[in-house]
């Protein structure tokens, strides 16, 4: 499957803080950069079910139901 930037840019600031308050600033850099090209790399050897999926903007509306004050 190819990369879109959208889903990692919806998830990571909840990851980044989380790890932030329970690792410290440092740790939560270093994870998010190593986690980052590791969800590169199983995209990458992920079958492509197709850019018409009706399933695939599922997780970005989801949780943009959490971001709504």
């Amino acid at each position: 499957m190819k990369f879109q930037a959208k889903y990692w840019l919806l998830v990571s600031p909840l990851i980044k803080k989380y790890l932030h308050n329970n690792f410290g600033s440092r740790a939560a850099r270093d994870i998010t950069r190593a986690a980052k090209e590791e969800y590169k790399d199983l995209l990458s050897k992920a079958d492509d079910i197709g850019s018409h999926n009706p399933m695939a903007d599922n997780l970005l509306y989801g949780a943009s139901i959490f971001l709504i004050p």
